[in-house]
């Protein structure tokens, strides 16, 4: 990979021999940087109204394989040149980090669409088995909404592992329902995973950071948390909360228009409450 130093400024003094669509791509990220470490090659693409295709091409002459690789170098010079700013007078990590999961949560609240929201409920209802699929960081999501999903009483399984979750997928039919975790809704080995049960007309639900990815074009709802990951912030718990966030959401949902699952809750809680003594 081409070093990531100086990456702006190489572009900036690149510019000029670039065609017209590649100097639309290079205007915009040299504008916007800090957004861009953020965003897809789908966002991109789309941003600045080009296709992938000429992102990868503008890549490519810069020196890079492709746009991931460009993306954790423009991520790697903007955490070089630019000081951390806080909102917070001392500067205390304990407060800057409580105020941007605060600030994640509150933003999460904001972006929930009602509606969506109450057909996920519906889907999880009529489910007669469920499954998680996420890797890395996005893994503990999945984990938790399996919990939780299992303490109302739903069928569930999570799988970290993307090859079985392919071939549980493969075997999918009506009355499963599958969630896929992907905070950039570009992880490839989720993608792949929950487009077989795609393929078979089985409903898939993201939760995702990412509102248009190539997950959330295969998926038949999803559910978005604030706080989108960079290359270098994977896995920071202000992206996680607010997923978090969701998954609570989503179980609270479900318990309000359906009382029946409260049994469930009841049951599960005490069976367990003999090994907490």
């Amino acid at each position: 990979m081409n070093s990531p130093k100086n990456l702006l400024v190489r572009l900036r003094s690149n510019i000029e021999p670039l065609s017209k669509k590649l100097r639309v791509v290079a205007d915009y990220i040299l504008e916007n940087a800090n957004e861009v470490q953020y965003q897809t090659i789908t966002d991109l693409a789309r941003n600045t109204e080009t296709s992938e295709a000429t992102v990868v091409r503008l890549c490519r002459d810069m020196g890079y394989k492709g746009y991931s690789d460009f993306r954790m170098a423009l991520a790697v010079d903007l955490s070089q040149s630019q000081p951390r700013v806080s909102n917070d007078a001392s500067g205390d990590i304990c407060t800057v980090s409580a105020q941007s999961a605060v600030a994640s949560l509150l933003d999460t609240a904001e972006l929930v669409d009602r509606k969506a929201l109450n057909r996920i409920c519906d889907l999880v209802h009529n489910a007669e088995y469920i499954s998680c699929v996420g890797v890395g960081a996005s893994s503990i999501v999945g984990h938790y909404l399996a919990f939780r999903l299992l303490r109302i009483g739903k069928r569930v399984t999570m799988y970290e592992d993307t090859h079985l979750a392919a071939i549980n997928a493969v075997r999918s039919r009506e009355g499963d329902l599958w969630f896929a975790l992907s905070s950039s809704g570009s992880t490839r080995e989720v993608i792949h995973a929950v487009s077989q049960a795609h393929h078979r007309d089985v409903p898939v639900v993201a939760l995702t950071n990412i509102s248009h990815s190539p997950l959330t074009s295969i998926c038949s709802e999803m559910l978005v948390a604030a706080r989108p990951e960079g290359p270098l912030t994977g896995g920071a718990f202000s992206s996680k909360v607010g997923a978090l966030l969701l998954v609570d959401v989503l179980v609270n949902t479900l318990l309000e228009n359906h009382p029946e699952y409260a049994k469930s809750v009841v049951e599960t809680a005490e069976v367990v409450m003999p090994l907490m003594r």
